[in-house]
């Protein structure tokens, strides 16, 4: 195997590989290897997971029209909901007219 020197390092990039040998817990030589692998596109592809890969197709069909019948009350739309959001929002236009009357004039009424 070669040996390589790598002199006059910039101390961000320095700080950078003290911070990524820590997170990785290798040594820095096994770190600067591994990340000009990974640059060089030579590393091994490692597999990410976000642990849900063993879930995938495990759901019976009994299963999925249990979940289908949960959530189906999500694509309803509360229409008493909506007139109180609308309300919320006539009384928020209301009150920021005045509070830009109240800016104008400098006084506040109440």
């Amino acid at each position: 195997m070669k040996t390589i020197t790598v002199r006059n390092v910039p101390p961000d990039i320095a700080t950078a590989l003290a911070a990524e040998r820590r997170r990785r817990g290798l040594s820095l030589n096994r770190t600067v290897l591994a990340l000009m692998r990974e640059a060089l596109g030579l590393a091994n592809p490692r597999r990410r997971s976000n642990g849900l890969r063993r879930l995938a197709g495990t759901w019976t069909e009994a299963d999925f029209r249990q979940f289908e019948e949960a959530v189906a009350s999500f694509q309803a739309i509360d229409e008493d909901m909506w007139k109180c959001f609308d309300c919320v929002t006539k009384a928020r236009v209301a009150f920021d007219e005045h509070f830009q009357e109240i800016t104008r004039v400098g006084v506040l009424i109440l």
